[in-house]
């Protein structure tokens, strides 16, 4: 949300923002990836949540590189029966990129 505040304080474009806010904040974002975060989902698409859809999101954030690098949960040879691993996305906008394109790696995970 800061990122709304930034473009609303008189930068010259959204790509302009995204810039300041990337160096202001110390984080890897790409413009494409800002867009999509602040996209809404279309309200006329019927999301498809069959246990397929939700299998292949499950199957994209296990395998994302990035999740497999920074997680302790992968980095251990032995399995530890208390051990989780939890994330946070729009189920909703993750869902409806699935239905629309079913190949795609969808949700792209990034550091706010």
């Amino acid at each position: 949300m800061r990122l709304i505040r930034l473009h609303l304080q008189g930068f010259k474009s959204f790509k302009d923002a995204v810039s300041k806010y990337k160096k202001k904040f110390k984080v890897k974002i790409k413009e494409k990836q800002a867009r999509e975060y602040f996209t809404k989902v279309d309200q006329m698409i019927k999301i498809n949540y069959s246990q397929e859809n939700l299998d292949r999101l499950y199957n994209n954030l296990i395998n994302n590189k990035i999740v497999r690098k920074r997680s302790t949960y992968f980095k251990e040879k032995k399995a530890k029966p208390n051990k989780a691993l939890s994330g946070c996305i729009d189920l909703k906008k993750a869902l409806a990129n699935l239905t629309i394109n079913p190949s795609s790696k969808s949700p792209e995970l990034y550091v706010w």
